[in-house]
């Protein structure tokens, strides 16, 4: 593997980490609560499941799926179903509560939020077509798979904590320093973004 693939694939897993959408609004959401635990547990459970993505594409599973239409169609619904019920929970949400429609309130268990996180990442389309369209673009057939796929994973998990404790920090500072008057309303915008996000896996379905 030469120095220019890994680098190429390091700023586009960053760029892609990085870039704002639904699991970067929940690990936002639940750092409003100010509890790095459930951060953690958070930022834990999308990483296990795009490392499991992962673990797709090396095993050449990733494929077949995206090859089956009904496969990644029901894949695209569940994602849909997923953000639209975390959305209407925020809207709908008063004071508090709000919290508790992502799985950030304090007295949730940090096991809620590990599971609802994984879940979110989960029913992601955009995860699977990026470890399966992408991530064979980096590979050098002439070199070991194994350590390719190992070292490629290993980066993404890291580039993942970051660019999530990034989002977790970001609404860490929101909640310190805004009135709850404010947080309310982050919250429904964050919110009414998840139920868009949903609408629009299922418009392009």
């Amino acid at each position: 593997m030469s120095f220019e693939i890994l680098l190429l694939f390091i700023v586009t897993t960053a760029m892609a980490c990085f870039t704002p959408g639904p699991a970067a609004m929940f690990v936002a959401s639940v750092g409003t609560t100010r509890d790095t635990r459930l951060v953690g547990h958070a930022i834990g459970g999308i990483a296990l499941a795009n490392a499991f993505y992962f673990g797709l594409s090396a095993l050449g599973l990733a494929g077949l799926l995206l090859a089956s239409p009904e496969v990644y169609a029901a894949i695209r619904w569940a994602g849909a179903a997923y953000l639209i019920y975390l959305g209407v929970r925020l809207v709908l949400a008063h004071g508090d509560a709000g919290f508790a429609a992502v799985g950030g309130a304090a007295g949730l268990s940090a096991r809620r939020v590990f599971g609802r996180a994984l879940v979110l990442e989960l029913s992601n389309p955009k995860a699977l077509l990026y470890f399966a369209a992408l991530l064979p673009q980096f590979i050098t057939p002439d070199a070991p798979l194994a350590m390719q796929f190992l070292g490629f994973c290993l980066i993404t998990v890291v580039l993942d904590v970051c660019a999530y404790s990034f989002y977790g920090a970001i609404g860490f500072g929101v909640a310190r320093f805004s009135a709850p008057g404010v947080l309310v309303s982050i919250r429904r915008v964050a919110g009414a973004a998840f139920v868009l996000a949903g609408a629009r896996l299922i418009a392009v379905s």
